[in-house]
C-alpha cells in the first residue's frame, strides 16, 4: 500500500508544530490553489491532497495513525536489563517501605470510606396512605 508522504507535500519535518504545519499549508494554498494555477484536474487533486494533509496533520488521533502507516509502528521495549537496580542502603529499603505504606493506606482509606457511606445511609421511610 502506497502512503503519500503529506510531510513532504507541505514541505515539512514530521516533528513540526501545529503552527508550523498551519503556515506550511497557507503558504501551498496560495500556491498550488486551482483558481491560480489555471483549474485544470492536476491542479485540483494537488490542492484536494494539500486539504487532506491539514485535516490529517492537525488532528492529533489522525496524524498518531498516518505516522504508524508512514514510519511503522513505534518499538516498544520491555525488556527488563534497562531497570534500574536499587542499592541495598537504608534509605531505598525506607522509601519503599513509605511508598507501599502509602499506597496501602490509600487502598484500605477508600475502602472504609466506601463501607463507612454505605453505613451511614438513612433508611427510606415510606408513607402509608391514611
Amino acid at each position: 500500500m502506497n502512503v503519500i508522504n503529506l510531510y513532504e507535500l507541505l514541505s515539512v519535518a514530521p516533528t513540526a508544530s501545529i503552527k508550523e504545519i498551519e503556515i506550511a499549508f497557507k503558504n501551498a494554498c496560495k500556491k498550488y490553489h486551482p483558481d491560480l494555477q489555471g483549474n485544470n484536474d492536476s491542479s485540483n487533486k494537488l490542492f484536494q491532497y494539500i486539504l487532506i494533509a491539514r485535516d490529517i496533520l492537525l488532528n492529533p488521533n489522525e496524524k498518531r495513525v498516518y505516522d504508524e502507516k508512514l514510519f511503522g509502528s513505534p518499538k516498544r521495549d520491555f525488556s527488563f536489563e534497562k531497570t534500574p537496580q536499587l542499592n541495598n542502603n537504608s534509605e531505598n529499603k525506607e522509601g519503599v517501605i513509605l511508598f507501599i505504606g502509602l499506597l496501602a493506606g490509600l487502598l484500605i482509606g477508600n475502602e472504609l470510606g466506601a463501607s463507612k457511606k454505605s453505613v451511614h445511609k438513612k433508611p427510606v421511610r415510606k408513607r402509608v396512605g391514611i
